[in-house]
């Protein structure tokens, strides 16, 4: 079994320990994310799935969907863009976000002429009617992770029992369990795998 790096993320979240404010702050980054994706799929910048146009309600301006998100300019393959992290301030708006990713890809060594040639055109306007037009998928993308984000007992959980296993199975290991070192309040990440060795003959 293969946990893929939004399983293996979602399985240090703690939803019990969330508060109001914790909850929007994660909700609205994943929802910019999400969005930028979107845009980035409309400029052509990566090849979205076959589905992408069909979203019932699309309201974006004309003056961002040209029509370049085709996938013969790939040949039909995605290659995926890593952004990685941004810094707080940047999240205060969906704009001040979308300006600080497109100021880090136009820095990457693989992407950043097509990002720069790609997004030259896109406004502030049009940003901000992409947040208005995509402004109801917060709701269920927020419940999308939310889901997933009460499946981080079960993917944690698999993680520690297939280490305790490993350990089980070495012969020079006479005992071995799984115990809590310290209250899930505070990290969900509380246990650990104890091992003792056989005693020598």
């Amino acid at each position: 079994m293969r946990f893929n790096v939004t399983a293996r993320m979602m399985a240090v979240q703690a939803p019990q320990n969330w508060t109001a404010k914790d909850r929007d702050n994660f909700f609205t980054r994943h929802f910019y994310r999400a969005l930028f994706q979107r845009i980035l799929v409309d400029k052509g910048v990566v090849v979205g799935p076959q589905h992408s146009d069909n979203i019932k309600g699309k309201t974006v301006p004309e003056d961002v969907e040209d029509g370049s998100n085709s996938s013969s300019s790939s040949g039909g393959r995605n290659h995926p863009i890593i952004l990685g992290s941004l810094r707080k301030q940047h999240y205060t708006s969906f704009t001040t976000y979308v300006r600080a990713a497109l100021s880090k890809l136009n820095q990457d060594p693989v992407h950043a002429d097509k990002v720069s040639a790609s997004m030259a055109g896109l406004t502030d306007a049009a940003i901000v009617q992409y947040e208005r037009a995509y402004a109801h998928k917060k709701k269920e993308l927020s419940i999308v992770w939310s889901l997933m984000a009460f499946s981080a007992g079960v993917v944690e959980s698999a993680i520690v029992a297939d280490r305790w296993q490993w350990l089980r199975e070495q012969a020079e290991v006479g005992e071995c369990w799984v115990e809590s070192v310290f209250d899930y309040g505070v990290s969900p990440r509380n246990l650990v795998v104890v091992g003792i060795k056989n005693e020598r003959e």
